[in-house]
């Protein structure tokens, strides 16, 4: 499942990480909130030091989705 959310995040934020765009938001789910906080920190941790930020800005338990 990490691979589908590296997938979702160079997709959906491509424009970000080229430098082209300040900032993105999308939202993802499909997994237990605990797995995506995990994922969104460990993504986090790689990106600060290039100036990029990766954090949940909403959650919702109801449907285990993730607004990064």
């Amino acid at each position: 499942m990490e691979q589908y959310f590296e997938k979702m995040l160079v997709e959906q934020c491509a424009p970000t990480l080229a430098g082209v765009k300040p900032a993105n938001l999308f939202r993802f789910g499909g997994m237990e909130l605990e797995t995506i906080h995990r994922f969104v920190s460990e993504w986090d941790r790689c990106l600060t030091p290039k100036g990029i930020r990766v954090v949940v800005l909403k959650e919702c338990r109801k449907t285990s989705a993730c607004m990064i």
